[in-house]
């Protein structure tokens, strides 16, 4: 998962420069594109990347290159699926704006009042609003403790239970400050999240992002963890994640050991190809002026509006120069993606990596925003 939020921000801010909202030739973006990326790949010997930058609903440019695992030979397609980690938030802030607009949940919704019949919940945590838990303002820990990676229970009501179970564990214990004083990025505040829309529905989390999110957008290369299935032939199907060993790097296959448990899943766990990630954050882009299909646009104003550090609903808003830059990142630390929006531009672009460092990775990002969107209008 994306710790690492407060330093990539700050990198964003200091790095980036102004330039004029106006693109090049498509033609010309794809080539820039092109020799970008393939420079990153030289440059940093990395394992595989790509991007796609979407402006007006329309793909402009798209590139990938590098191998879908580590010395296998097997090459990268531009319809690969990525493991987005973090990206997972707003994922799960759309499904559960949905709900509210449905009346299932309110933004005010409490724990006290979604759990009233858990006696054992710690006093502070009773009047944590749904709201907080979405904008990191609750005061939950950051994360879980280590020993949840353990926990691999199978999709469906088995899962259902542990994270209940987890969630409840937290629950009974401190918060690490008062609701609604400060921001801190927390994966454990969005599993609760998502622990309460599968107790009001009686789906769980994976069921309602696919029902509310991934079917009414026709997003088909959407899934959950790491991408590609195990087969008798270990034919390699889709990109694997890699870490980085002083010896070389090595892929983490696709088993349990590949990703966070699947309980946080609510907090990082979708992969999906870039094609359908940049059409998801276009959905966003429109929604903010009104054009929308999923929420209404009083609903996108709202879970695009900051609370604290400007973070909104799985969500940075900064800006670019003088323009709006709407982003977020996500890494498990096999995998780095990013998304951003550039409103004005009417502009998306995704980035992904099979290669998990992650301050190499926001390197490339900057180097990859500066070139597309600055050298374009020289």
């Amino acid at each position: 998962m994306n710790n690492h939020l407060h330093k990539a921000l700050k990198v964003f801010l200091l790095t980036l420069l102004t330039y004029a909202p106006i693109l090049s030739a498509s033609t010309d973006i794809q080539q820039k594109l092109r020799d970008v990326l393939e420079g990153m790949k030289k440059e940093h010997k990395l394992v595989g990347v790509g991007s796609v930058i979407l402006q007006s609903g329309q793909v402009i440019a798209q590139h990938t290159i590098g191998e879908r695992e580590v010395n296998s030979g097997v090459s990268l397609s531009k319809n690969d699926k990525w493991h987005l980690g973090s990206i997972t938030k707003s994922m799960t802030a759309t499904m559960i704006a949905r709900l509210v607009e449905k009346g299932v949940l309110n933004w005010e919704s409490t724990i006290g009042d979604i759990f009233a019949k858990e006696e054992a919940i710690n006093n502070q945590w009773q009047k944590v609003t749904l709201r907080q838990l979405l904008t990191h303002t609750s005061g939950a820990p950051t994360n879980f403790s280590a020993d949840i990676q353990a926990e691999h229970p199978k999709k469906g009501k088995q899962r259902i239970q542990h994270r209940y179970n987890w969630v409840m564990e937290i629950l009974n214990s401190p918060l690490n400050s008062n609701p609604g004083e400060s921001f801190s990025y927390s994966n454990v505040g969005y599993t609760v999240a998502g622990v309460i829309a599968e107790t009001v529905t009686g789906q769980s989390w994976e069921e309602l992002i696919e029902q509310e999110v991934f079917k009414p957008l026709g997003t088909e290369s959407a899934g959950f963890g790491p991408p590609g299935e195990r087969n008798r032939d270990n034919v390699i199907s889709q990109p694997r994640g890699h870490i980085e060993l002083p010896e070389g790097k090595y892929s983490v296959g696709i088993g349990n050991e590949a990703d966070n448990s699947p309980i946080m899943g609510p907090a990082g766990s979708v992969h999906m190809s870039l094609q359908d990630l940049s059409q998801y954050a276009f959905e966003h882009l429109q929604g903010i002026k009104g054009n929308g299909s999923l929420l209404n646009k009083e609903t996108y104003q709202l879970i695009h509006t900051p609370a604290l550090n400007s973070y909104s609903f799985g969500w940075v808003q900064s800006t670019f120069g003088d323009e709006p830059h709407i982003w977020h990142n996500g890494s498990n630390t096999y995998w780095y993606s990013y998304v951003g929006l550039f409103p004005r531009r009417d502009l998306v672009i995704t980035f992904s990596s099979n290669d998990g460092s992650f301050f190499l990775n926001q390197h490339l990002i900057n180097e990859l925003l500066i070139t597309i969107l600055g050298d374009m209008n020289t």
